[in-house]
């Protein structure tokens, strides 16, 4: 399926919490994670919110500038693991505190741009089209091993791994397509189940049970058991995405060039279906590294019920003014990282609304 190029600042997108697909749309807040692959490799944060209509981008907040960096992860302990570009400094890798920007950096030991976490969060692994496979401890953050690759294809750009524990792999590039299959961990061997498709990353999503391949204008979607089939695909007019962050909400973010690319395909749970919608965001920075992450906030999504008591009243208006007051994170409704009047307007339109 192609869908038409949708340009703004605002568009309905995000968000159902279902375990399987619906048609309803459900408030969500969160951040994103996004960082340069030059210009002063800045990693930055903003929050964003989808209220059932619209969507909201705040302004990017510089966490910390890095001597290099492409993809990134986000760590159960509150952190983001980029991968250095291994090639530009002699395959370094980078911790930062998402709280302090503090910054912690290692030699994983590859030409690694791309990573994903394991299953239960503790190891990252790193990898590139051209390199060996590095695995390294999320804490303390720490070089393990670097893993050669056999079977089918030589080398790793990305995995994705399964909560059973399964992995998959692909071997595409910033310059070519590439393909796509199973690894096993026990001897890191490769089992190639696709080929030459735009795969330069993957992503699995619990929300549809698949794995999403993706690469420049295109998207793949595929189920883990069964691998060679083709389940559904999407393609855009423009390049948006190497590799895709995901919500296992049904929900996916990318970044390309100055762009951040928001895709909801909660509706169905096919990437390609028509319900899905893409929409393209100006960031505000240039040269966009192509991995964001997100983080998903999980808070009360009914903005009048500000107290979350279930109820909204005038009890909720109390709690607002009251955080409001205090310039307290909470009260930024309108997610555009400050706390004004804005948010006033924001809480009160929601408040009348009974949620």
């Amino acid at each position: 399926m192609q869908l038409p190029y949708r340009s703004a600042a605002s568009a309905a997108l995000f968000t159902a919490f279902a375990v399987l697909p619906t048609t309803a749309s459900t408030p969500l807040t969160g951040k994103v994670y996004f960082n340069q692959y030059t210009a002063g490799h800045g990693v930055f944060e903003a929050s964003f919110q989808y209220d059932g209509t619209s969507f909201v981008l705040g302004t990017p907040r510089l966490l910390t500038q890095l001597p290099t960096g492409a993809g990134m992860v986000a760590t159960n302990d509150g952190s983001l693991i980029v991968a250095g570009q291994g090639a530009y400094c002699g395959g370094c890798a980078y911790k930062v505190n998402i709280e302090t920007g503090a910054t912690q950096s290692i030699i994983a030991g590859n030409n690694n741009n791309h990573l994903s976490l394991s299953t239960d969060g503790t190891r990252a692994f790193l990898g590139w089209k051209d390199t060996a496979f590095a695995e390294v401890s999320v804490q303390p953050f720490a070089p393990l091993f670097v893993h050669n690759i056999s079977g089918d294809d030589g080398a790793v750009t990305q995995a994705a791994f399964l909560p059973d524990g399964r992995a998959f792999y692909v071997t595409g590039g910033e310059d070519r397509w590439g393909n796509f299959g199973s690894l096993d961990m026990s001897n890191f061997s490769t089992h190639r189940y696709l080929s030459s498709l735009p795969a330069t990353g993957v992503v699995y999503d619990e929300f549809s049970d698949s794995l999403l391949i993706s690469a420049f204008d295109r998207i793949t979607q595929v189920r883990p058991d069964a691998p060679g089939v083709v389940l559904s695909t999407l393609t855009l007019p423009r390049n948006f995405c190497l590799a895709l962050a995901s919500d296992h909400r049904g929900h996916l973010m990318a970044s390309y060039d100055n762009f951040l690319t928001f895709i909801d395909y909660s509706a169905s749970g096919l990437i390609g279906d028509t319900s899905t919608v893409a929409l393209f965001i100006p960031a505000g920075i240039s040269y966009l590294a192509a991995e964001p992450t997100m983080v998903v906030e999980a808070t009360n999504t009914c903005i009048g019920d500000f107290n979350s008591d279930g109820g909204v009243d005038g009890q909720d208006v109390d709690a607002f003014f009251t955080a409001w007051a205090a310039g307290g994170s909470e009260a930024d409704v309108n997610a555009d990282g400050g706390v004004d009047g804005g948010d006033v307007s924001t809480f009160f339109q929601h408040w009348e609304t009974g949620c």
